[in-house]
């Protein structure tokens, strides 16, 4: 269950001023993938769960992760993209000879919340959702609501019909647990 609030201390990298301030672009962005449903006929992995993209050297505004949908694939690794773009932003999660898995191109700068676009037949999964988080909120919730550090702390995190997201907070210490409604903007 969940992971320890403090797992990805923020770094930052090249300035992309789209959506950054000078000097805040982090490293590394997280997404998190759900609900995602696999294509009649395909049976190797989708993207679920949390994967860290990390800031790519070509483009300080473009964010990846190689990751193994198909253990040994021949062709190599797949690949998930996030492209912050002047009018719209891009969320893909493909194969390494191109099948996707999800897309979304939304004409929103800098958008945090996407749907999977793709559809069967044609592309490998369809469905579900993917939440971009520029900074560990989690870590924000344990340090402004005084949760203490007494003990391990983990979290998980779900995303709300209104796109606004409920934190649950569990100490292994006491074995205690809380939601926090985060509310997007906030």
């Amino acid at each position: 269950m969940g992971r320890e609030p403090g797992w990805d201390d923020k770094t930052y990298g090249n300035d992309c001023a789209l959506c950054f301030a000078a000097g805040e672009t982090p490293d590394s962005v997280q997404v998190d993938f759900s609900g995602v449903i696999r294509c009649p006929g395909y049976t190797d992995g989708i993207p679920e769960g949390s994967y860290m993209l990390a800031q790519t050297d070509f483009n300080a505004c473009t964010f990846n992760k190689e990751v193994w949908f198909i253990p040994e694939d021949p062709w190599g690794p797949g690949l998930i993209r996030l492209r912050l773009m002047g009018g719209h932003t891009q969320l893909s999660a493909f194969l390494a000879i191109g099948i996707l898995l999800f897309e979304h191109d939304i004409m929103v700068e800098c958008a945090k919340n996407f749907t999977n676009q793709n559809a069967c037949p044609g592309d490998a999964a369809f469905g579900g959702t993917a939440v971009l988080n520029w900074e560990n909120i989690a870590s924000k919730i344990v340090t402004e609501q005084n949760f203490g550090s007494s003990g391990k702390m983990l979290y998980e995190k779900f995303e709300m019909d209104d796109h606004n997201e409920v934190y649950r907070i569990c100490s292994l210490f006491d074995k205690t647990c809380c939601y926090v409604k985060h509310l997007l903007g906030s």
